[in-house]
């Protein structure tokens, strides 16, 4: 029986998609929690919590870029150290 959620097929990495669910899931959860205490202190206006959101997934994937940018740039510069080294 196949999982519903997430089909998997032979020879796929789970590697990446791991890290990005946990790297996403504690500040979702947080985000979500703060909206429900929003709510039950009285504050109803659905708008501005979807606002509130979208802004925070929008700052995660902001800062998961940045990240995988300078470990970009970390290695090229390795590679560009091994490439004089070997000269």
């Amino acid at each position: 029986m196949e999982p519903w959620f997430f089909p998997l097929e032979e020879g796929v990495g789970l590697g990446p998609a791991l890290e990005l669910c946990i790297a996403i899931t504690p500040a979702s959860s947080q985000v979500c929690q703060l909206i429900i205490e929003k709510g039950e202190n009285g504050d109803k206006d659905y708008i501005w919590h979807c606002i509130d959101l979208f802004l925070d997934f929008v700052m995660i994937f902001r800062k998961l870029t940045l990240i995988l940018a300078s470990n970009e740039k970390d290695k090229t510069k390795e590679k560009k150290a091994k490439d004089e080294a070997l000269k």
